[in-house]
This record gives C-alpha cells, sequence and structure tokens, in this order.
C-alpha cells in the first residue's frame, strides 16, 4: 500500500485521506463508520495479500497499556509498522485512569446507544448527508480511550490523517470490539430511524464494493464476515423503564432550563417509574477556566440531601461481588459544554465529584474521580465541544463514603499533569446535570 501511487484507491495515502475528509466524531455515526472503513480495510488487505482469511488483529489497552511490540523500533530500525509517537516512547504505558477495568464495565454498562456510542448531531431532523460530520455529545468510550489513544501517541494519530500511523487500525479495532461486546450486554436496544436509515455514501466504494453504505446493515459484524471472541460472561443491565428514563434525558431540550443550578423535575410520561423517583436535572452557565493549579468546580443544588435522590445506589458492601444481572435503579450523567478544546494537543481533563480537597496533587485514585477526558486535536479543534460523563459509579461512592450528605452535587474539572501548563487550560461555557 505505501509503494502504490498516492492517487490509488488502495493507496496508504488514499486509506488515510478517507478518514480525514469523510470521518464522523462526536456523533452517532463514529462507530458503524468506523467499522465499515475497518472492514474495508481488512477486504483490501486480503486482496493485496492473497491471504482470504486475514483478519485485523486489535490492540486491547484495557489488558496491554504498552504498545504491542511488533510496532516498537526506531526511524532506522526498518520496521515497516514503525511510526513517530513522540508522546509515547517504547516502554510507556497508557494511564491506567482510563484504561482499567473500571472503566471497561463502566462504557459496557451504558444504559442505551446514546450513552454509549455518543449521541446523534444536535437537532438533527433528517437523514441528509450533512449530518455524517455534524456534532452531538461524545461519550466516555469515544473521549476516553479513543481520544486518549491518539492524544497521548502524538504524532500524525493528532490529525485527521491518523490512519497513516498503522497503530490506528489496531486501535479502531479493539474500539469496534467493545462496541460488539456493548451489544452483546445489550441485546434488546432500540435504535432511531435517524441513526438506521443513514447511508454513507461511496465513502468505501473505490476499497471495496461489498461493504454496505447503510448503518442498518453495520450492526452485526458477522454478516460483514468476521467476530469478536466473547467475554467469559456476559450481564444484562438494562430495563425498559430505565431505557425510557434515559431516552427522556437524551430528547429533552435543556435550553428551557435557563440558569437553574437547582434541580428541577421533569414532567411527563414515564416519569418516576421504575425506582420511584423523579428524573431531576439542572444547568448551570456559570462557567469558568480550569487550570492545573486552580481546578473548576460546578455545584447543583436539590431541595434535600442528595443522597436521598439515589435510591439504592451505593448500597452493595465490600467483599462482595456485584453482579450486573439486574438494573440500576438510578444514573447520573453531566453534559460538559467547552468553549474550545485545549491548545496541548495531548491536554486531558481529569473529572471528580464533591472533592473537597481538590488539588493538583489529587489523581485518578481517589474515590472522587469520575474519568479523564481527551481531546483529538484533529477532529475538536472547530469551535464548542460537549461530551457526556456518567456520574453513576462515583456516585455510588461517594455515597458509600459519606460524602454526599449535603444537598449540593459538584462537578469538578482539573486538567491533568502537562509540561504546557497554559495549552492544557480548558474553558467551561455550561454543564447540565441529572439524576434518573
Amino acid at each position: 500500500m505505501k509503494a502504490k501511487p498516492a492517487d490509488d484507491p488502495l493507496s496508504w495515502t488514499s486509506l488515510a485521506s478517507i478518514h480525514q475528509q469523510r470521518c464522523p466524531h462526536r456523533n452517532w455515526y463514529f462507530l458503524p463508520w468506523h467499522r465499515a472503513y475497518l472492514a474495508a480495510f481488512e477486504r483490501a488487505c486480503r486482496n493485496l495479500s492473497g491471504k482470504a482469511d486475514f483478519a485485523l488483529p486489535y490492540w486491547d489497552w484495557f489488558i496491554d497499556r504498552q504498545l504491542p511490540e511488533p510496532f516498537r523500533g526506531s526511524a532506522n530500525s526498518g520496521n515497516i509498522l514503525w511510526e513517530d509517537r513522540p508522546g509515547f516512547p517504547e516502554n510507556a504505558s497508557l494511564p491506567i485512569e482510563t484504561f482499567g477495568e473500571a472503566t471497561l464495565e463502566r462504557i459496557l454498562a451504558s444504559e442505551g446507544f446514546e450513552a454509549f456510542g455518543s449521541s446523534r448531531p444536535f437537532n438533527q431532523n433528517s437523514l441528509d448527508s450533512s449530518w455524517q460530520r455534524k456534532s452531538g455529545a461524545s461519550t466516555e468510550l469515544e473521549f476516553g480511550p479513543h481520544n486518549n489513544v491518539h492524544g497521548i501517541l502524538l504524532g500524525v494519530m493528532v490529525s485527521g490523517l491518523s490512519p497513516l500511523d498503522p497503530i490506528f487500525w489496531l486501535h479502531h479495532c479493539n474500539v469496534d470490539r467493545i462496541w460488539s461486546l456493548w451489544t452483546a450486554r445489550h441485546p434488546t436496544f432500540a435504535l432511531d430511524e435517524l441513526f438506521l436509515g443513514f447511508e454513507f455514501a461511496n465513502d468505501f466504494t473505490a476499497v471495496a464494493s461489498d461493504v454496505p453504505a447503510r448503518v442498518q446493515k453495520l450492526l452485526n459484524t458477522e454478516r460483514l464476515g468476521y467476530s469478536y471472541p466473547p467475554l467469559l460472561t456476559i450481564a444484562d443491565v438494562a430495563e425498559q423503564i430505565t431505557l425510557q428514563r434515559v431516552e427522556a434525558w437524551q430528547s429533552f431540550d435543556t435550553s428551557i432550563l435557563g440558569n437553574q443550578s437547582g434541580f428541577v423535575a421533569l414532567q411527563g410520561s414515564g416519569v418516576g417509574a421504575g425506582n420511584g423517583l423523579p428524573i431531576l436535572v439542572a444547568k448551570s452557565t456559570q462557567g469558568g477556566i480550569a487550570t492545573r493549579t486552580q481546578p473548576l468546580s460546578i455545584p447543583f443544588i436539590a431541595q434535600q440531601p442528595i443522597e436521598t435522590l439515589l435510591g439504592d445506589l451505593g448500597n452493595e458492601q465490600s467483599g462482595s461481588a456485584v453482579v450486573l444481572t439486574g438494573p440500576r435503579r438510578v444514573v447520573s450523567f453531566s453534559r460538559i459544554n467547552f468553549k474550545h478544546p485545549p491548545t496541548d494537543p495531548g491536554g486531558r481533563v481529569h473529572i471528580f465529584l464533591n472533592c473537597d480537597y481538590l488539588s493538583p496533587a489529587i489523581g485518578p485514585g481517589d474515590p472522587h474521580y469520575v474519568t479523564t477526558i481527551a481531546f483529538f486535536a484533529g477532529h475538536d479543534d472547530h469551535g464548542e465541544v460537549t461530551v457526556q460523563v456518567d456520574l453513576t459509579d462515583t456516585l455510588a461512592t461517594v455515597r458509600r463514603n459519606g460524602d454526599l450528605t449535603g444537598k449540593e452535587l459538584v462537578v469538578q474539572l482539573m486538567p491533568a499533569q502537562s509540561d504546557d501548563v497554559e495549552g492544557s487550560a480548558v474553558e467551561v461555557t455550561s454543564m447540565t446535570t441529572t439524576i434518573l
């Protein structure tokens, strides 16, 4: 592929250009588009190598946090898989706060596709092709492991031409595998026609004409000619009432709240069903800047202690296995709007809850830690960026620790350690938090 002329559809350059020109990020087409892209690439590899059984491997960064050995070396090593990755020395490891079992479990437990695979583009109302690259809210699989690999490795990986680095394909193959694992846990999830009916017109025709363009035909990997080994234990955590409550939140127009930093109970069909609790939403336009020396804290106020709004959440005891065989009684999300990404392409932001001693010295090992947001510079550099963060597991932990006795739920942002102190700063314009 590297030896082919740049204008050959199967050249290394042409394949990367498809990604630069056509790939969606920060919306619900992120996963199916990249699945089709991987399938087309795998077919090209089979065609050019003459190996009809070639299967693209994946980099399972949740258990192997160092760069796979075949991709190591140096500029003079002659290794065709080597690429300059200035942010990731050969013996470096991806951070455990993003690439650990807890993160995987949190991602796989996401209720509803839009809480898992990023949300629909804001205000989408048709199947017009213009929606393919418009922004919605990215969720943890995308802003966490996906963006972090790009942002940590640096080099071409922080550009729209990231497929020029061969590790791109193994990275995205693992993202695709996680989608398959999530689907196995949530076999009855429902999808909107605005998702299912969308077609990626002519994106892959020149590479592999038999790759489906319609999203609905990209949901089953076996129909595309490949599969992943299942986890040893697959638990079903879906419940129809819970899904209805999550969908109510996804479709709710938060602009009508104004600046309601106090929680407001939503009214409507199904509200309060299942766990007997109302759907609570609060919005803050307080905003502000978070730096390496000064975190940003956004408080949301309830009319009663926060812990009384959480049903059975957090009632499990230490020393006993938590088996995800039933519904989560309460789920909670924050949707954070950033004015723009940090200018440091490797900039990351840690999220905490109700940590009254938060400082630059506090890291992901703290029980108040939620997750880490990374920004993909190749796509996040065009104005406001919205992410959706699942607070549920941390709420359970801080409740057990007795840190939710008051009426405030405080979402906190602390930029991660960076040599570029000014470039790692982020500005928040508004934030919306819900307890479902």
